[in-house]
């Protein structure tokens, strides 16, 4: 006679041996936390889509749908999700089977058999599986945080970028005025026979070359506008690009909390737990069963026919092969190798980037102070003084474009230092994490 009791309580032991480890749990709920505030409704009111954005709205928009935030965001899911598989037992098997000519035992015949049978590995196997796919999610959780990094430097040298192109071409375009204005001049002057018709010569040749260089200073627009919306992860409008302001360089900044080295020390830490976890997988595994019989009737055995039989089963694997074991293990120290190698190459770029960085932003301050307070004051001083010389007095005509060549060179050494500064504080923002710009 067949009860359901014995198989009832045993798939409700079964289901009872398992539930989600509180850390996944935890996890989950600090990725839901990330997902809603890089998600498009948490992300600050933009202007019309006619209206191009400024820089701060710029950040805001790659934050919520930059593709690659998007795609780091759910890797650090997938690993999440990783640790309840991790620690989730073997699926339990059930068989049933019945036979063709059954086999007659003294209470009857055997009609079929069913079993259920459940695997268990060595014990702490699923604990240690359980934290070797937390600190990977750990891992992929500092990826996200380096690929956050990563798109707002990228922005803010696009910006800077495009703000030294807008900067240059009003530069051009201001000193093409000029000289179109004392082309003018000039040939006043040669009409009246008090300037050679060279000077009329210099200006134009001067002109066409100022032109052709701002027709290709015009033509970059386009490439850098496209750069600026890969790094926002959307198409922008064309417009003004004010450069944001340098707080300064803090003298507590360093590069050694980045998130690229944290990623990887969380990759040595679970590296570290898998060799731990390779020796627990070469131990024995377990597996107990319920197996039911049912028993037809037999006339010939009396009270006990029909009587259905229920056995425990239990077995167990035999890790014999060495050389597989072995193997497993030295698999696990050899990957624990390769990431600690992974993170002394990544410390020393790093500080190789930092030591790059800190220096083109000094050199990029000092240049801007020279042009600014020294070099571009001067020489306007001086394109003054030859301009007005030359409409009285027919001063050298030579001195006087030279000057206004020169000023030209300054003003936008002058622009391109200002965008040098703002590239190489975004990279010390990327490496230290700490906020230098405003």
């Amino acid at each position: 006679m067949f009860t359901h009791k014995p198989l009832a309580a045993a798939l409700l032991l079964l289901s009872a041996c398992h539930s989600a480890p509180r850390d996944f749990t935890a996890n989950l709920a600090d990725w839901q936390v990330k997902a809603d505030a890089m998600s498009l409704s948490s992300a600050p009111a933009l202007p019309d889509a006619s209206a191009p954005l400024d820089l701060e709205q710029a950040l805001a928009l790659a934050s919520t749908q930059h593709p690659d935030l998007q795609n780091a965001l759910y890797a650090w899911r997938r690993a999440i999700e990783l640790v309840p598989q991790a620690t989730a037992l073997p699926d339990p098997v059930l068989n049933l089977g019945g036979g063709i000519n059954p086999i007659e035992t003294r209470n009857g015949p055997i009609d079929a058999k069913l079993a259920l049978r459940q695997s268990f590995p060595w014990f702490g196997v699923l604990d240690s599986a359980g934290k070797v796919a937390a600190l990977q999610a750990e891992s992929a959780r500092w990826a996200l945080e380096g690929a956050r990094r990563k798109v707002r430097r990228d922005i803010l040298k696009s910006w800077a970028e495009l703000a030294w192109q807008v900067a240059a071409e009003s530069l051009m375009s201001e000193h093409l005025m000029l000289l179109q204005n004392w082309e003018s001049v000039a040939t006043t002057r040669y009409s009246t026979g008090n300037a050679a018709f060279a000077d009329v010569l210099r200006l134009q040749s001067r002109i066409s070359l100022l032109n052709e260089r701002l027709r290709t200073l015009r033509a970059l627009k386009t490439p850098l506008q496209s750069h600026l919306n890969r790094a926002v992860g959307a198409t922008l409008l064309a417009g003004e690009h004010p450069l944001p302001l340098v707080i300064g360089r803090q003298p507590d900044a360093s590069w050694g909390g980045h998130p690229s080295l944290l990623a990887l020390e969380a990759q040595q830490n679970a590296n570290a737990e898998n060799i731990q976890l390779a020796r627990l997988k070469n131990k024995p595994k377990f597996t107990v069963g319920l197996e039911h019989t049912f028993i037809g009737d037999e006339p010939m055995a009396g009270e006990t026919s029909g009587d259905d039989a229920t056995a425990l089963v239990f077995g167990m694997t035999l890790p014999i092969y060495g050389a597989r074991n072995t193997s497993r293990v030295e698999q696990a120290k050899a990957m624990l190798s390769s990431v600690r190698q992974k993170h002394i190459a990544r410390s020393q770029e790093l500080q190789s980037q930092w030591a790059q960085a800190v220096f083109a932003m000094d050199e990029a301050a000092r240049r801007l102070r020279l042009h600014q307070n020294e070099l571009i004051p001067r020489e306007q001083q001086i394109l003054a003084t030859l301009e007005e010389s030359y409409r009285t007095t027919g001063a050298s005509f030579l001195d006087l474009t030279a000057s206004q060549e020169r000023l030209l060179a300054f003003e936008t050494a002058a622009a391109r230092a200002a965008s040098d500064e703002i590239v190489a504080a975004a990279q010390i923002e990327n490496l230290s994490g700490l906020s230098l710009l405003q």
